[in-house]
């Protein structure tokens, strides 16, 4: 099994939980930067594999590929996570200066690293099944960071948008 396709999942889900843990603090924005450099670094590692190797793929524990979970990096997929972890650390730069204590408080932080989470997921995904799981991680992620937001009625936006 190729560790590096588990790296762009497990390192934002480790830095979501860490940055929610210690968000009350100052030090839960820069786990979440930390982390979303650890996830460029991993990826671009797993692009360099993919370069290198070709397709990389993995069977995660010992079920076969119907049952089990598989993850699978081509040329494409090493790029969109790529892509991903550079879109996601300068989002997550642009936060140190514009989101209120109020929202990192709320745990912003995590709920963007768990929507990397979801992203990065998605792109590695081998099958129908776990894109569908990964899809509604994001979707998750996504309203709750909608209803974090700052207009006086997002929990109305958040509320008519996923029902």
């Amino acid at each position: 099994m190729s560790w590096l396709l588990v790296y762009p999942i497990l390192i934002p889900l480790l830095t979501a939980v860490l940055s929610y843990l210690f968000r009350k603090s100052p030090a839960g924005r820069w786990i979440s930067v930390a982390g979303t450099v650890a996830l460029l670094l991993a990826s671009v590692v797993l692009m360099a594999e993919v370069l290198e190797e070709g397709v990389v793929a993995a069977q995660m524990s010992n079920w076969q590929a119907p049952f089990g979970i598989t993850l699978v990096a081509d040329l494409l997929g090493a790029v969109m996570v790529v892509i991903t972890a550079i879109t996601g650390l300068a989002t997550v730069i642009y936060t140190l200066s514009e989101i209120p204590e109020r929202l990192e408080r709320l745990g912003f932080h995590a709920l963007l690293q768990t929507l990397l989470m979801g992203v990065c997921g998605a792109f590695v995904t081998g099958d129908l099944f776990n894109l569908y799981v990964w899809f509604e991680v994001m979707l998750i992620s996504s309203f709750g960071l909608l209803v974090l937001g700052p207009a006086a009625n997002s929990w109305t936006a958040a509320s008519s948008t996923c029902c």
